[in-house]
């Protein structure tokens, strides 16, 4: 075979070789590519299963609907007023009714249980039904508490609606205030460290007041504010002629009028339009318009109608041995025969009343001293 046969066979295999390993090669490259891809599907699809596991293994978050929201905090409340329910249960006066007629928790007594009544719901003055309640007050103070005596009296003889014709009545200094048949009387005097500033005290027979009176703790009140002091007496007098709290929050926004428990007196010190309204609704409106306050010279609506009645002499007994009872300051540390009904106990204020028999009772209101105003 010529020479030129062979060289060229042996080129064409050399190129046949060549283009073997080229297709080779890039069929071992695209193998190796298509191992890579298929471990990163195989990767991908694993994190995907586990994703999905996960899922599976854990329910939806579920949205935070009042009716959820309550489901949860029912429970809790009833569990805890059920607790403190017991734990007063157990600890309970036998000789005292709960303050709330519902629960009964002193713990929760945010607002005593006369807030929020009709004047259908309280004690009042015999005035007849009509026609406003004409009263005379009783001034048993020492000099330095006229000014102010005076200023709460016209406060409420000039409120409109008017429903009262106060005239003032000019008493030696009594600091034991004893009570004045069909009158509202003021005193003041050194009590001691009793842990109250004021004491109202209403005098009941079947059902109407018949006296009242109304006291002003020097021990406290001497260095306090004048605000402070006419607040005290506006708020007392206020019982005397029958109203209610405003609001027992000590916490709430201030309503501007001194039958609302206040960290402000300044606030407060004389009564409002609602009070007012209260007392019109009590007594209706008195004929006429405001006059000047002057010295009863005539007996007042209320003697008229009661003809004079005067307290008998054994009411009078129990009530000086109960007042002195109420206004101590261990008062709840000792034993007592009498069954009281407790109204109201709180950190700001507390009220009872006793009955003393023959559709007679008497109901005391003190307004307890704070640290921040002694």
């Amino acid at each position: 075979m010529p020479k030129h046969l062979y060289e060229d066979e042996a080129l064409a295999q050399e190129v046949y070789q060549e283009q073997n390993d080229t297709r080779y090669a890039k069929q071992v490259e695209q193998e190796l590519e298509d191992e890579e891809l298929a471990r990163q599907l195989a990767r991908a699809e694993e994190r995907a299963l586990a994703a999905e596991e996960r899922a599976r293994g854990r329910p939806p978050a579920r949205p935070w609907t009042l009716r959820r929201v309550l489901s949860y905090v029912v429970p809790l409340i009833i569990v805890v007023v059920g607790t403190i329910a017991l734990v007063y249960a157990m600890k309970a006066d036998d000789t005292e009714v709960p303050p709330s007629p519902t629960l009964g928790i002193p713990f929760f007594e945010d607002q005593d249980p006369w807030e929020g009544l009709t004047p259908n719901e309280v004690v009042r003055w015999n005035n007849g039904g009509s026609g406003g309640l004409k009263l005379d007050v009783v001034d048993a103070l020492d000099g330095k508490w006229e000014d102010i005596f005076h200023a709460v009296v016209k406060d409420y003889d000039e409120g409109a609606p008017r429903a009262l014709a106060l005239s003032t009545e000019k008493q030696g200094h009594d600091p034991e205030c004893e009570p004045i048949d069909n009158k509202s009387k003021v005193c003041n005097g050194n009590y001691g460290d009793t842990q109250w500033r004021g004491i109202n005290q209403v005098l009941i027979q079947n059902g109407f007041i018949v006296a009242a009176t109304s006291k002003m703790n020097e021990f406290y009140l001497a260095k306090a504010t004048n605000p402070q002091k006419r607040y005290t007496m506006c708020h007392e007098m206020g019982h005397s002629f029958g109203l209610p709290h405003t609001d027992e929050d000590f916490f709430n926004e201030d309503l501007g009028n001194c039958m609302d428990y206040t960290s402000n007196p300044a606030a407060n010190v004389s009564p409002d339009h609602s009070n007012f309204v209260f007392l019109k609704d009590l007594y209706g409106t008195t004929p006429g318009t405001a006059r000047a306050l002057k010295q009863s010279d005539s007996p007042s609506r209320v003697s008229q109608i009661l003809n004079h009645r005067r307290i008998p002499d054994d009411i009078k007994a129990q009530l000086k041995e109960i007042s002195l009872q109420f206004e101590n300051r261990s008062f709840d540390e000792k034993p007592r025969t009498r069954a009281w009904r407790l109204l109201l106990r709180n950190e700001d204020a507390e009220a009872h009343d006793v009955a003393l028999g023959n559709g007679w009772s008497v109901r005391m209101h003190k307004l307890l001293a704070s640290d921040e105003s002694d």
